[in-house]
């Protein structure tokens, strides 16, 4: 087999969740706060100005999390 693609990618684990929830912007405050979490990126929602996408990492975990967008059909 030639080309295989790598199940995990690279600098991710095994598991890397992704929530969806109201005030985004709040939980990555806290998750730095709480769990020391370093924030690796945060993109904003041209529309709403919320946070479209964003990552965490959390010891060697990282986490993704975005607001809720019923208009964007996100959540």
């Amino acid at each position: 087999m030639g080309n295989t693609v790598k199940p995990v990618p690279e600098g991710m684990g095994g598991l890397t969740p992704h929530l969806v929830i109201k005030g985004a912007a709040d939980a990555i405050d806290f998750y730095i706060r709480a769990f020391g979490a370093t924030e690796i990126c945060r993109m904003a929602c041209p529309q709403s100005g919320g946070v479209m996408h964003a990552e965490l990492k959390i010891g060697n975990a990282t986490l993704m999390l975005a607001d809720e967008n019923a208009e964007l059909r996100c959540a």
